[in-house]
């Protein structure tokens, strides 16, 4: 539990689930790093929509695996309360981890997750004579770092359209399922100013929400 007189809302992350994810580069590692992505961009999704009924449960909300150090990645979740308060802002929110993970994604919004995937590439392909320099430079960073792989852009136009086609959405669901479901220990923050609307919570308030 963190307060800070210069903070202007108050948040709650939760990390859990850190594993290693050992990346070498290959076909096999860019399909997962994108099973990966759409993942993430349809958690953002929804919670994003959470936002717009309403009374809203929180100001807003993500959840995501990324990286945490070296070959380690982590399951992430954050939330800034709102008016509704901190108790309702994170049941909200694990509320809607456990439905991603019990029941998984619709084929709507697996739909709708590789049209914005394949547009996204497509205006990469075509503006492949405009990258700047900096980007370049930041992949073969990249690559000597952690091992990305570093395709021409011709290349990896013509496998995403591959790869987002074969996608499924049982294998998105049964990515959700592993990395939501799972029950490893978690770090909970709370980050907030001194003087918040609702009572800050101390240690073992937190850890019982």
């Amino acid at each position: 539990v963190v307060t800070d007189p210069e903070l202007g809302a108050a948040s709650v992350a939760i990390y859990k689930g850190r594993h290693l994810e050992k990346n070498n580069g290959t076909y096999a590692d860019y399909r997962s790093n994108l099973v990966q992505s759409f993942f993430n961009r349809m958690m953002s999704s929804r919670l994003s929509d959470l936002t717009q009924v309403a009374n809203p449960p929180f100001l807003g909300a993500g959840t995501g695996v990324g990286g945490l150090v070296g070959d380690y990645e982590q399951l992430s979740s954050s939330v800034v309360i709102g008016k509704a308060g901190i108790q309702v802002a994170i049941d909200t929110l694990v509320q809607e981890n456990k439905r991603a993970g019990q029941f998984g994604f619709t084929a709507a919004e697996l739909e709708r997750v590789k049209l914005s995937s394949l547009k996204s590439m497509e205006t990469s392909y075509k503006e492949r004579d405009k990258v700047y320099s900096s980007s370049i430079v930041n992949e073969f960073i990249r690559n000597f770092s952690s091992n990305e792989s570093l395709p021409s852009l011709e290349m990896e136009y013509a496998f995403h359209k591959q790869l987002v086609a074969d996608i499924s959405l049982e294998e998105l669901n049964r990515f959700a399922k592993s990395v939501l479901l799972n029950e490893q220990a978690q770090l909970v923050i709370y980050q907030g100013p001194e003087k918040a609307e609702h009572a800050t919570p101390d240690q073992a308030q937190l850890m019982a929400m």
